[in-house]
This record gives structure tokens, C-alpha cells and sequence, in this order.
């Protein structure tokens, strides 16, 4: 069961992420650009329906607090996740001045 939430969270993200403007850029490419630049939108509403799902399934099973907080908690370091891997970090070229 917590595989299943996990796989909804994660693609509700996945699916956000293909919605946004950065995505549909016209420098962007990507399998899913030309499903994101028609029906971005109902992209959205999917995406917010599966984290529903995915909380409606927790709280369920666990009870409304404790579904709703491990849902929380549970979706948070995906989120932290999913931005590091769509998103690479390089070091910022900085120059070195020295101030004598």
C-alpha cells in the first residue's frame, strides 16, 4: 500500500513538473512536451487528484491525523528529491578578490 502512495505522490510531482512554463519553454525538449504545452492545465488537475488519492489512502488506512501528517511527511523529502534531480547544481563561478 505505501508503494502505491509512494508511486501517486511521485507522479502527481512528475506530472506538476511537466505542467510548468520552464517545461514548455520552446528551448526545453522532452517526450511529453507537446501533451504539456496542449493539455497543461488538466495536467495540473490530474496532479492535485493524485495527491488527493494518495492522502485519501493514507488517511484510510491510518485515521485523519495520522494520515494526513505521514502523507506530509511522506511527501516532503520526495518533493526536496525531484527538484535536486530535475534541477542539477553547479557551483557559481565567483571571482576571488582579495580585499588588502
Amino acid at each position: 500500500m505505501m508503494f502505491f502512495v509512494f508511486i501517486l505522490t511521485l507522479l502527481g510531482m512528475y506530472l506538476l513538473f511537466i505542467s510548468t512554463e520552464k517545461y514548455r519553454s520552446p528551448k526545453s525538449t522532452g517526450h511529453f512536451k507537446p501533451l504539456a504545452q496542449k493539455y497543461y492545465s488538466l495536467l495540473r488537475i490530474l496532479a492535485f487528484l493524485l495527491f488527493a488519492l494518495s492522502g485519501f489512502i493514507l488517511i484510510k488506512k491510518y485515521g485523519f491525523s495520522i494520515g494526513f501528517v505521514s502523507w506530509w511527511i511522506f511527501a516532503t523529502p520526495l518533493t526536496f528529491l525531484l527538484i535536486l534531480w530535475l534541477n542539477p547544481l553547479k557551483p557559481s563561478k565567483t571571482s576571488s578578490k582579495s580585499s588588502i
